[in-house]
């Protein structure tokens, strides 16, 4: 059954606001833009979560929330929703446009938390979305109101008397075993509420304090510190003031050397593992020895959260607590000490990951840095404020190539490293980071781009002296010529390559350029010398336990066999490559094993199978951000002639619409294990993306694809790709029926045109 939501699981019981969730419940269903406002503390996100866990069967295509707390900048907002909605992005087009193009048909709640850092570009987002989908439903949790036409602002009211104190005694009955309730002790806890305002946040802090103090000193201890705030500003909002006291409050509860850990882990966007929490927070004040005990005290005091991650435990501060610890390493003038052993820890982390990328332990790994990736961006933001660590920080950006690659942030790794290539000083850091930026690019099908940056990096590590970075710059290299369709120039390139890695030994570059080096051989007709090296490369891969280049290799291997005509053998190397891949979760090699099945089959005449299969490869091509390179373009280009010749068009735009819709999932189990195609509704011709429609638009008007590139400011390649999906949708085997198409879709002056096309 299909998941429909990410809302997490509470691991705490919700009290009280029943009338609340009824309404908040009645007032989404009902208003398209909800904005749940309040100080914080209040418990808008709380609220916010328990609604929307009963609208999932309301809304046919789910109920996503987005967390936007973690982030710092404004540019994060749609790659964060992306990520939550599961879309990728798409080469050479602005997201916005992929995102348009996903909402435009749903019927879905979109639950958007924490947004008052970033209440204006919020508000633009949210509401150029709304307009144009019309099934799209926005509940906003912030501190403000977002400021936009049809907006509906619900303040979060207090807790009511009862709700408190049965929040205050169920959470002080975790804090200390035997409390409960009694005649003798409620009109304490009704004071202690009453002068917390009934802030639920404010309220679990005062009961978690029952570890250490009495309900009497409680009371007491509050009653000094709001006295205390009363004096303060009048212009300050009322809430804000009383959560600021409870803060401080609960601040100097705790020991020093408690409160110094405290804003100390604020440096931490998200969570965090101890081991980071002991590298980052330590030094010749705080030992590193105390660091788990402190984090024990405020653990127990509520100002740090736990959760299991795969794995393993990990921590985070919860928004409100995190800013305070904010403020207080800012008075104490440590923030830029932090921050920078904050970059450091995460750039030891990275490099200690990157060896692992060629080993056993790729998915472990992966699946850590995955979990570290707010922490990883706070990181890369902070290196570029610095001229003396954006090094460091393109560093960091490099040696996560795999993580960015394999986990759909291919998009926003070339963005990070464009921005820190920019500012950085022509040493080791930058050749690498050109090397990175240049597979970057040809793995998304920007090989025309990916040359020129990895032949840069080529000539800084020879100009440095670095034998080993300029061998993996050359290798890279000769991939991105393979990429390009350059093949001869790129045997000769890794021919080079894998004689020096041969004379130095390394057994990892040596089974790297050797299956590379088999591919463009293959692509040539070179099939004995490519047999040998595709063996070769995969018996070291597997004495490695490289997962990811060991599904490289029964792709290569596939491709070998097919071009030599023994068609049972490549269709089984290509499904043990599907199989690991979909293991791996990877989809870029994914996609390309499904494409190259797919030649196969229409190889063996199998044509309807082979436009299916076409079909669901250029769904993951949407889904991975990536367009096939020049090298498989040719295949591809062959594949779609042989099959839209032996079959009519309606039997080629059905069979490719029924593979383009099956779930992921479904199409991988039919690539595996062959049948029947499962059951999905056809496309109907007609139905293309907006960006779509707006490229057969101006094909209509006789533009090429690198004039419309560049008045879209798109990459050829990519407009090419949309040409190419147009034709598929529409089952068209030229422009001028494009342009026919665009004549009828388009209405007449007078409205009596076919119109619905576009």
């Amino acid at each position: 059954m299909q998941v429909r939501t990410n809302l997490p699981h509470s691991l705490t019981s919700f009290i009280g606001r029943k009338r609340e969730v009824r309404q908040v419940r009645a007032l989404v269903a009902d208003t398209r833009l909800i904005t749940l406002t309040g100080s914080g503390g209040t418990g808008k996100t709380r609220l916010a979560l328990e609604a929307a866990r009963g609208l999932v069967d309301h809304f046919a295509d789910g109920v996503w929330l987005v967390e936007l707390a973690p982030l710092t900048q404004a540019r994060l907002i749609q790659p964060r929703l992306a990520f939550a909605l599961q879309l990728h992005e798409q080469p050479g087009r602005p997201l916005t446009a992929t995102l348009s193009d996903y909402l435009r048909t749903k019927h879905i709640l979109l639950l958007l938390d924490n947004c008052e850092h970033l209440a204006a570009e919020v508000a633009s987002m949210v509401e150029a979305f709304l307009q144009v989908s019309p099934g799209l439903h926005v509940l906003v949790t912030s501190r403000v109101q977002l400021g936009i036409g049809g907006e509906r602002t619900w303040p979060v009211p207090q807790l009511v008397e009862a709700e408190a104190t049965a929040l205050f005694g169920k959470r002080a009955g975790h804090a200390r075993d035997g409390f409960r309730l009694t005649p003798q002790n409620s009109a304490a806890v009704m004071e202690i509420c009453r002068r917390l305002d009934g802030v639920p946040l404010a309220i679990e802090l005062a009961a978690a304090r029952l570890r250490t103090i009495s309900l009497d000193e409680i009371a007491a201890r509050l009653t000094d510190r709001f006295a205390l705030l009363t004096g303060g500003s009048r212009t300050a909002l009322p809430r804000h003031q009383t959560l600021q006291a409870t803060m401080d409050w609960s601040h100097e509860l705790l020991p020093p050397a408690a409160q110094r850990l405290w804003r100390r882990l604020a440096v931490f966007a998200g969570s965090f593992e101890l081991a980071a929490a002991e590298a980052v927070s330590a030094d010749e004040v705080l030992d590193q020895t105390q660091v788990i005990d402190l984090l024990t005290v405020l653990v127990d005091s509520s100002i740090v959260q736990v959760h299991e991650s795969a794995g393993a435990r990990r921590y985070q501060l919860l928004e409100t607590v995190r800013e305070y610890g904010l403020q207080k390493l800012e008075d104490a003038g440590e923030t830029e000490t932090l921050r920078r052993r904050h970059l450091e820890w995460f750039l030891a982390l990275a490099h200690r990951a990157e060896p692992e990328w060629r080993g056993a332990n790729q998915a472990p790994w992966l699946d850590r840095l995955e979990a570290d990736l707010d922490n990883v961006r706070a990181a890369l933001d902070y290196s570029r404020t610095d001229p003396d660590r954006v090094d460091d920080g393109l560093a960091l950006a490099s040696a996560l190539w795999l993580l960015w690659h394999s986990r759909g942030h291919i998009g926003e790794s070339r963005q990070w490293l464009s921005s820190l290539l920019d500012q950085a000083r022509p040493g080791r850091a930058r050749a690498y980071g050109l090397n990175v930026a240049g597979f970057m690019a040809y793995v998304q099908g920007e090989t025309a781009a990916a040359v020129p940056l990895l032949e840069e990096s080529l000539r800084l590590n020879e100009t440095l002296g670095d034998r080993p970075g300029a061998n993996f710059s050359l290798l890279r290299l000769g991939i991105g010529l393979y990429y390009n369709n350059e093949v001869e120039r790129a045997i000769t390139v890794l021919d080079q390559a894998l004689s020096r890695y041969r004379e130095s030994g390394d057994r990892i570059g040596i089974y790297v350029c050797a299956y590379e080096l088999a591919e463009a051989l293959t692509m040539s007709g070179e099939y004995a010398r490519a047999t040998t090296l595709h063996k070769e490369s995969l018996a070291l891969k597997q004495q490695q336990g490289d997962a990811w280049h060991i599904g490289l290799s029964y792709f290569g291997l596939g491709l070998l066999a097919w071009l030599q005509g023994d068609h049972r053998q490549a269709v089984a190397r290509l499904r043990e490559s599907i199989s690991l891949r979909h293991e791996l979760e990877e989809w870029w090699g994914l996609t390309r094993a499904l494409e190259a099945l797919a030649w196969v089959e229409a190889s063996r005449a199998d044509l309807r199978r082979a436009a299916h299969l076409m079909g669901a490869a250029a769904a993951m091509l949407e889904r991975s951000s990536t367009a096939l390179s020049p090298n498989y373009l040719v295949h591809h280009e062959q594949c779609l002639q042989t099959v839209t010749v032996g079959l009519t068009l309606t039997e080629f735009e059905s069979a490719w619409a029924a593979g383009y819709r099956l779930p992921a999932a479904q199409a991988v189990q039919y690539a595996l294990k062959g049948g029947s195609l499962p059951t999905h509704e056809a496309r109907r011709p007609g139905d293309v993306s907006p960006r779509e429609a707006e490229i057969a638009g101006l094909v209509a008007t006789g533009m090429t694809n690198r004039q419309i590139a560049s008045k879209l400011h798109l990459a050829e390649r990519t407009v090419d790709a949309h040409v190419e999906h147009i034709m598929n949708k529409l089952g068209y085997r030229s422009r001028a029926q494009i342009a026919a198409w665009i004549a009828r879709s388009t209405p007449s002056p007078s409205g009596g045109g076919q119109g619905g096309g576009l």
